[in-house]
């Protein structure tokens, strides 16, 4: 059976609006920050196991008065310059395109480069180029690290050990302390090493008369020694407290076992056993505790 239809298409507009695309520096401690005097140039994603890479460039211009984006090249270029709109060496950069119904597409995620600068007579340019965070893949972690006997921050003698690399673990400092570092004799090659921030010394070798003054050490090491110093104490009062409450469980189990006789014996111990366990004001005593 033959039929038809009729097919009159709307006319299509000859120009919409583009989606917008924002180049984005991004940290844990302030997260997105816009770049506005960056563009993302372009992006390019390779087959195998390559990293993406993307390119950018500044916008330099300085018709505009109000605004103090950086307009030479001398303010971006040196591996020294900072400020609101320099990206840094191995900043970490995303570019972002905000569809219409306000979500966010990631287009690039990755880590500046150092930049290059292109002058001619009459032209500046500035651009650099970013690599995926995948990079990071072929990146070789730090494994074991030197460490100075805790007893004897001062001389104790320097080892290596297989324990992880981590610099202020939980806020606790865990460096030599100042003046004592490793060839302190020769400054050039002078270097810290880790000390454990947990260590508890009884009595603390930092509290004691250095023979050379005979002032505590803790008066010359500095600033480091002294956030050990905190850290140790700290730690020692920690244990103080544990050794406390176990002390306080001992008594409390002499006091049940105390109880339980007087039950045995009489009634009239069983009685002063309960007035101890439970207070006047209805609290439980070391019987609870325990």
């Amino acid at each position: 059976m033959a039929g038809s239809f009729d097919f009159d298409p709307y006319a299509l507009p000859l120009s919409g609006a583009a989606t917008p695309v924002g180049v984005f520096r991004y940290d844990s401690a302030q997260g997105y920050v816009l770049l506005p005097n960056v563009r993302c140039e372009r992006i390019e994603y390779r087959e195998g196991p390559q990293p993406p890479a993307a390119h950018f460039s500044y916008m330099l211009d300085d018709a505009d008065a109000a605004i103090d984006y950086p307009s030479q090249f001398e303010l971006l270029w040196p591996l020294a310059a900072s400020g609101p709109y320099v990206v840094r060496n191995d900043d970490r950069l995303v570019v972002l395109a905000t569809a219409p119904s306000g979500g966010n597409r990631v287009l690039f995620d990755g880590f500046a480069q150092v930049p290059q600068v292109e002058l001619s007579a009459s032209s500046q340019r500035v651009s650099f180029l970013a690599v995926g965070v995948s990079i990071r893949c072929w990146d070789s972690p730090i494994g074991g690290r030197y460490e100075r006997h805790a007893d004897d921050p001062k001389n104790g003698k320097t080892v290596s050990i297989d324990r992880p690399t981590r610099f202020n673990p939980d806020g606790q400092p865990n460096c030599t302390p100042d003046g004592y570092d490793v060839n302190q004799s020769t400054p050039a090659v002078s270097y810290p090493v880790f000390l454990d921030p947990k260590i508890d010394r009884q009595p603390d070798r930092l509290d004691l008369p250095d023979p050379t003054d005979g002032h505590p050490v803790s008066e010359r090491t500095g600033e480091r020694s002294g956030q050990m110093r905190g850290a140790v104490r700290e730690q020692r009062g920690a244990n103080a407290e544990r050794r406390l409450l176990q002390s306080c469980r001992s008594d409390g189990l002499r006091n049940m076992l105390s109880a339980w006789n007087g039950c045995r014996s009489g009634k009239r111990h069983l009685h002063a056993a309960a007035n101890h366990a439970v207070g006047d004001d209805g609290s439980v005593g070391a019987k609870s505790r325990f």
